[in-house]
């Protein structure tokens, strides 16, 4: 069973220039736990990665990620 994204992720993370990308992280990181526990499944074994990402907790990680990309270009520049 293939993971679902949290209804309203879309609109967590729509600030800044950054959004698209992390939302690509986050929906990289669903679709490889998805196939994780998958396999982990078909081996008999619980869950690889057995927790949802809540919208809310999508857009916690978005404030750090926009925190951290803000200090790398601050000391780059």
């Amino acid at each position: 069973m293939k993971p679902q994204p949290p209804a309203g992720l879309a609109t967590v993370a729509t600030g800044g220039a950054a959004a698209p990308r992390f939302l690509s992280i986050v929906n990289a990181w669903m679709e490889l736990t998805g196939v994780l526990n998958e396999l982990s499944c078909s081996m008999g074994q619980p869950d690889f990665y057995p927790f949802a990402l809540s919208a809310r907790a999508v857009s916690k990680l978005h404030f750090v990620h926009m925190v951290v990309a803000q200090k790398e270009r601050a000391a780059a520049g």
